[in-house]
């Protein structure tokens, strides 16, 4: 499902107000989790592990994305990956040029967007529990954050 905003906020906190207000529509928690490339493991059926550690880092990231994206005009989109039972873990999107903006159906505004189905994800506390699930889910993990751009 998706929502196309015909300007983007100049914040990221002002877009993280518009999703968090879109979630719901399709049963996702409005609390939102940025997540980094490195925060996201694929594991068996369909089920994707989140690593509690570093929501500060994966904000910062969010937000140097974002304000790339309101440099570059091209737009913006948001897009949820999956859910924990409180939190929704999204990641921000800047199209690298026109063509891939046309393509990813990603006007010059905010687009927010989110799976049909809900994809359910576990927090990972332990860093131990971490580096043997990174071992395990190397390859799926690999295609899922190529699939997501992260």
């Amino acid at each position: 499902m998706t929502d196309q905003e015909p300007d983007p906020p100049l914040t990221l906190s002002e877009a993280e107000r518009r999703l968090s207000q879109f979630l719901p529509s399709g049963g996702y928690p409005a609390r939102i989790r940025w997540i980094t490339a490195d925060q996201i493991l694929l594991g068996n059926d369909e089920e994707y592990f989140i690593r509690a550690a570093g929501s500060e880092v994966a904000f910062v990231e969010a937000q140097r994305r974002y304000d790339v994206g309101l440099q570059c005009r091209l737009g913006i989109s948001i897009q949820a990956i999956c859910a924990a039972p409180t939190e929704t873990i999204a990641s921000v999107y800047i199209p690298t040029d026109t063509i891939d903006a046309q393509y990813r159906m990603i006007r010059s505004g905010l687009k927010l967007s989110y799976p049909t189905t809900i994809i359910p994800a576990t927090m990972i506390q332990d860093p131990a529990e971490w580096h043997e699930l990174e071992l395990d889910t190397r390859t799926r993990s690999r295609m899922l954050r190529e699939m997501y751009d992260l």
